[in-house]
């Protein structure tokens, strides 16, 4: 029983309480698209041999795993009960305890052990104390029906493997239940006129199965008219009744209902109408919220009409739908999730109950007692991948497939490495055994290995060999130069070279130049690589996409810089955000160096007349102190008396530094507030920078979202104030000075620039891009002439990245008024969708889908970007 509802979110912000649903519910589950689902006739070949999955090992985990969402604190009311999932850790409910029963009784006999008995006193308790017929049901009985559906389900399992009938009165008291509660088919709303057939179906199937067992008339026969009523409701719209999904339901439910009761009391009339009708039934669903409980209801489905129609196919479809299921537990953690795609954090205990007596136990029969087997071998040296002459252990996976327990397993690995081990295998284990001989590689290409398992008596030869094949990377010899394109002398650089088609985590190698002539070389395996360029001053840090090394590929690799237009100082505590200026700067056609202090120490304030123009922008990001430290306030005084260009921005910078000479002498400016709660600026377009500036949202996903402590400043009668957070103008937010004599010139932002975001639909509003650059434009700060330098950054930025639900894309200036076309493609090249083409270039969500509407998987993507002129690309990480 539900004593809290949780409402979560899912794909496009529909939400749901779990799993007792209303009519509301039902109507925003439909609102989600599905995709078409697979047909019969859709379904080619399914295997040549069964998958080499130990089922007995499955079941063994998922038994742990449900074990793990059992609420255990004595003091909890919900104490015994199981929680619903990792994502719904505040929903307790009956019938997935009832369900972890019957997996727990399972799993002792299967294994003979006891673990899992004090959780069956624990789950007795919790459902005891909130019995299937008080579960929710304000306008429908369909929830209290299916709970004592799976009562017996519990009942039974638990007396055959203990001989404790002491819950039989609990089963009974739910017979009577259902026997008078029967269901409507009509005149209910459409949601309930799909959902009772289903319950109905499956109240049938347990109650006639249970009155077989107790040998009692009544509920047989009673199963037997609700049963009848189902055929009845099937047969009227088969091409739609037997594929509706509706909850946690399918026509699969409908079918095994079917096969549990009228079915099992007369097969022949079982084999006729399955005959006839089975083939109206999808195999597979690939989408939709809870599409895995409606397929493992159709594998259900379909593994009881194989019984009693002998159809061999039928028992293909059941193996390999639960397998669909099974390779959705990416955590290996025995959970899995109630919809595909969702990730390994979304694992559920009721699913993952079905996995088992829907799924795993419908394969059973093909479980012999003897059963060793190998199923991976695997090679782990210093890194992802094996180079000539890396020391290399090797390990052999092998798992007991049998109901016996095996001592004495001899695994051998033979081919391009030899070894051998010795093991004993527990009923459900499968584990990795390490072999003592070390591999060295001493050649590139595919190595063959050969895994072994052999043991007296083994009953099944078929998963005692495994092959597979290891990749020695080859070693290429990569050279070029760095240079500055004024005058062709080296740069002093450092280069790292990263995998594009890796977790982006970290570099492979990295190399250095020589100072005097800026040549660099490495040695690089074959693959698609980006290089991080990091250079001395003056010249910008810079990224260089898509570095092919291939045996055909160029080996030389050259790279040439001017002078960076100006200095960004990063004076954030983690040295964060700096792309929030640099990209926004790039796109503007400006380059800059970046420069971290608390990383790289005191700029050398010398070097300043070395950079395009004398002008610095000074963030403070996050920055409680330290925001610029009394030896930096020395350097910047004496570089504006110099007629340098500052724009220095954060939200803590008065609140540290306001009672120094630079804070008001240089700045002019006066704190009034370490603090305002405002997210919005308002430029004074009196004034003579204030009249070019738009309004400001300093909150939002484009921006860092780091803004906590804005203070409120004045100017004092030197400063010009030029911004305020009230549409009044009496809280400022900004102030300029310019002085005549050294032609020094400061704009001071008291808050983050870095966090101005640009809602699509506001009007009125500027981006930050647009912002630096009128600061810029009033320091005299322009635009180099674009394709005149290399350029660090893309001509258009994709955050957040990497990103599991949407990214927003953002133009720069130079695109203002082009056209073009904007596509994804795939790690391997392959077009995955178009966003748009032949359009204007204007800011877009991107919410990771392809082109059918279908979210992409994890992994690598590119965005290409291409106009007339311009073919510019960016990567997008996506993570589950």
């Amino acid at each position: 029983m539900r004593r809290s509802i949780v409402i979560f979110t899912i794909l496009f912000g529909v939400g749901f309480s779990l799993p007792y649903w209303t009519e509301q519910d039902f109507i925003n589950a439909d609102s989600i698209p599905r995709l078409d689902p697979i047909m019969q006739y859709d379904v080619g070949p399914l295997r040549t041999e069964w998958q080499m999955w130990s089922y007995v090992h499955e079941l063994c985990q998922t038994a742990a795993f449900i074990a793990s969402m059992q609420v255990s604190d004595t003091l909890d009311p919900e104490f015994g009960g199981l929680i619903e999932g990792e994502d719904a850790m505040g929903v307790v409910e009956t019938d997935n305890t009832q369900e972890a029963i019957w997996v727990w009784c399972r799993y002792y006999q299967i294994t003979g052990d006891t673990t899992y008995f004090v959780n069956l006193r624990r789950a007795w308790i919790y459902v005891l104390n909130h019995p299937a017929w008080l579960e929710e049901g304000t306008d429908s009985d369909y929830y209290r029906v299916w709970n004592c559906g799976l009562a017996f389900f519990a009942e039974s399992k638990y007396r055959t493997i203990t001989g404790d009938s002491s819950y039989m009165p609990y089963a009974d008291t739910c017979s009577q239940y259902m026997l008078g509660h029967p269901l409507p088919f009509t005149g209910v709303p459409q949601t309930y006129a799909r959902l009772h057939p289903k319950v109905t179906s499956l109240a049938a199937g347990m109650l006639y199965q249970y009155g077989k067992e107790m040998n009692n008339q009544t509920w047989k026969d009673t199963a037997l008219a609700y049963g009848d009523r189902v055929r009845v409701w099937v047969e009227a719209n088969p091409n739609v009744n037997i594929n509706d999904e509706v909850w946690a339901m399918s026509g699969g439910t409908a079918v095994w209902g079917l096969c549990r009761s009228i079915f099992d009391a007369d097969s022949s009339f079982g084999v006729t109408w399955l005959s006839t009708y089975l083939p109206y039934m999808k195999y597979y669903q690939p989408a939709g919220t809870w599409n895995n409980s409606w397929n493992i209801w159709y594998a259900n489905a379909y593994n009881f009409s194989a019984r009693i129609t002998q159809n061999g196919t039928y028992v293909d479809y059941h193996h390999s739908i639960t397998d669909s299921l099974l390779i959705q537990d990416y955590d290996n953690d025995g959970g899995v999730p109630p919809t595909r795609g969702w990730n390994e954090n979304q694992d559920h205990s009721w699913i993952s109950s079905y996995m088992v007596f829907m799924g795993f136990e419908g394969l059973m029969d093909s479980v012999r007692t003897y059963d060793a087997g190998v199923n991976g071998i695997y090679a782990t040296g210093p890194r992802p991948f094996l180079l000539i002459g890396d020391t290399v252990q090797v390990a052999v996976q092998a798992a007991n497939y049998g109901f016996a327990a095996l001592s004495d397993v001899y695994l051998e690995v033979t081919d391009a490495f030899s070894g051998d081990t010795t093991v004993d295998l527990a009923i459900g284990v499968e584990d990795t055994f390490a072999l003592a001989n070390i591999f060295i590689p001493s050649d590139t290409g595919y190595l063959s290995f050969t895994g072994y398992s052999l043991y007296a008596g083994d009953e099944r030869p078929a998963n005692d060999t495994f092959t597979t094949s290891i990749y020695v990377r080859p070693l290429r010899f990569v050279s070029g130069t760095v240079i500055d394109t004024v005058n062709s002398t080296g740069i002093d650089a450092k280069l790292y070279f990263q995998f594009l088609d890796d977790s982006g985590a970290s570099y492979f190698d990295s190399t250095e130049t020589n100072p005097s002539t800026g040549i660099f070389s490495v040695y690089l395996i074959d693959s698609l690589y980006r290089a991080y360029i990091y250079t001395d001053i003056p010249y910008p840090d810079s990224v260089a996409e898509y570095i092919y090394v291939t045996p055909d590929s160029v080996s030389d690799f050259d790279f040439a810089f001017g002078p960076a237009d100006l200095l960004v100082i990063n004076r954030d505590n983690e040295a964060r955000y700096a792309d929030y200026y640099a990209a926004p700067l790039d796109s503007l056609n400006i380059t800059c160096k970046v420069w971290a202090p608390q990383n790289q120490g005191l700029f050398p304030m010398s070097r300043i007349d070395e950079f395009n123009y004398n002008t610095i922008i000074w963030y403070t990001g996050q920055a409680v102190v330290d925001n610029v430290t009394s030896s930096e306030q020395e350097s910047l005084m004496v570089f504006l008396d110099s007629g340098g260009k500052l724009l220095i921005t954060g939200q803590n910078v008065g609140e540290e530094i306001s009672g120094t000479q630079f804070y008001s002498d240089y700045l002019h400016a006066v704190l009034v507030s370490d603090s305002i709660n405002s997210l919005k600026c308002f430029p004074d377009t009196l004034d003579a920078l204030g009249q070019d500036i738009g309004k400001l949202y300093t909150v939002g996903i484009t921006g860092a979202q780091n803004q906590y402590s804005r203070d409120v400043i004045a100017a004092d009668t030197l400063a010009h104030e030029f911004l305020y957070y009230d549409s009044l103008l009496t809280d400022c937010a900004g102030i300029w000075y310019e002085d005549a004599i050294s032609g020094c010139q400061i704009v001071y932002c008291a808050f983050g620039v870095e966090a101005v975001h640009k809602p699509i639909p506001w009007l009125g509003y500027m981006t930050r891009t647009q912002l630096l650059e009128r600061f810029l434009s009033w320091f005299g700060v322009v635009a180099v002439a674009e394709g005149s330098v290399e350029r660090p950054y893309s001509l258009f930025s994709v955050f957040p990245n990497p990103s599991h639900r949407q990214v927003y894309i953002t133009m720069g200036s130079s695109l203002v008024g082009k056209t073009g076309s904007l596509r994804v493609y795939d790690i391997t090249g392959r077009l995955v969708k178009t966003i748009f083409d032949e359009q204007s270039l204007d800011g877009l969500s991107w919410y990771l889908d392809d082109s059918h509407g279908r979210r992409l998987s994890s992994g690598v993507y590119f965005l290409s970007l291409e106009t007339a002129d311009i073919n510019d690309m960016r990567k997008v990480i996506i993570v589950d």
